[in-house]
């Protein structure tokens, strides 16, 4: 735990004193601050680095088991992108870093936290007015997770994060399903940006909004049939099975459904104010917003670890979307009340979901509980 604390702090300290060199920017027609690169770099390098040397953490032994069993001598590229059941571009990384770089498992796990962290990086830097306080929310939220337990899938959401700025600028659409196609050999989970991109691409609480938010409520009311449709819309998929495999967990924690539902309530509370600025890169995060909210509510009442995987590819804008809601929505009196709430809240939500979580690196010879 001490070295997740001490991520935070870093942050936080390299975050106050970037505030001096922050640049100001065009963005949407207006003008926003936004950090210099170099302050990015050194703010995201910790998370990098500390995810990038772990030896534990979630499921990192069956990374590094999978990285050790990767046959690079009798076994071509070709015929690992051939026979990959999904995650082409994820198992060819592994390949390449093994025939060509490293057979240290190490190399391979640092490896995919830079790749991964190097988009995230940039796609909070293009998109948060308040880069620290994004990477704070980021850590507190327990996200950063993902890139120790979940790594492929994070990694393609990453990716989707970065390219974020193409689903609002003129002719960026068929580069924006350039990045998704590359997402989807990533991880095939990615397909679900594919029908939410005409959801989330327009103004907020629009008439498809709505709609999602009433099928959403359909979805938990009638649960046994919604577990048969996705059963039925996943056969012959490289998701084949896997409605029935975690049909009986438990559900995500509702506590889930309720931190991601806070920035789209807030923007639902301001909505005059945030359509007289009429962003259209806001409007696609508040729709986005509005998106995960209705996937953890519906994988609160069916499979936490089946659904409670697919909000991961909106929600991340949330922490770029909150800091601009309470910087340009709300008053100076209400926004510092609403950002120290914030951060409470945030903090009680990391003891409950991060607070325990081991940390092991043989590499810096760290062995923390």
């Amino acid at each position: 735990m001490q070295v997740y604390l001490f991520m935070i702090l870093w942050i936080a300290l390299v975050g106050f004193m970037s505030k001096t060199y922050e640049v100001t920017e065009l963005i949407d027609g207006r003008e926003e601050k936004r950090c210099n690169y170099t302050y990015s770099i050194l703010m995201f390098a910790v998370i990098i680095f500390f995810t990038g040397l772990r030896s534990s953490v979630g499921d990192t032994f069956n990374y590094i088991n999978n990285f050790n069993n990767i046959d690079v001598e009798s076994t071509s590229l070709l015929s690992i992108l051939k026979n990959s059941d999904g995650y082409q571009l994820y198992n060819a990384y592994g390949y390449i870093v093994k025939k060509y770089v490293s057979e240290d498992s190490r190399v391979y796990l640092f490896g995919i936290a830079l790749i991964s962290g190097i988009f995230t990086m940039i796609g909070y830097r293009r998109l948060s007015c308040n880069y620290t306080f994004s990477l704070i929310l980021f850590m507190l939220s327990g996200k950063f997770v993902w890139m120790m337990n979940g790594i492929k899938q994070f990694a393609a959401a990453a990716l989707m994060l970065m390219a974020f700025k193409l689903i609002t600028a003129e002719e960026g659409r068929y580069k924006y399903f350039v990045y998704l196609f590359i997402a989807y050999l990533i991880h095939p989970s990615a397909i679900v940006i594919l029908p939410a991109y005409f959801i989330f691409k327009g103004k907020p609480w629009s008439a498809k909004i709505l709609v999602t938010i009433g099928l959403a409520i359909l979805a938990i009311t009638f649960v046994s049939e919604f577990t048969n449709f996705l059963d039925f819309a996943t056969e012959d998929t490289v998701f084949d099975g896997s409605v029935k495999q975690f049909s009986n967990d438990d559900g995500s924690n509702i506590m889930r459904f309720f931190v991601a539902a806070v920035p789209p309530a807030l923007a639902l509370l301001k909505r005059k104010e945030v359509e007289k600025i009429n962003s259209p890169t806001i409007n696609v995060m508040i729709n986005m917003s509005v998106l995960s909210a209705c996937c953890y509510l519906v994988a609160t009442f069916t499979s936490g670890i089946l659904m409670g995987r697919v909000p991961l590819y909106f929600e991340l804008t949330n922490f770029a979307l909150l800091p601009w809601l309470l910087e340009n929505v709300f008053e100076a009196k209400d926004r510092k009340i609403f950002k120290i709430a914030c951060i409470v809240c945030y903090c009680v939500f990391f003891y409950f979901q991060v607070w325990g979580l081991e940390y092991t690196s043989y590499t810096l010879n760290l062995y923390l509980y």
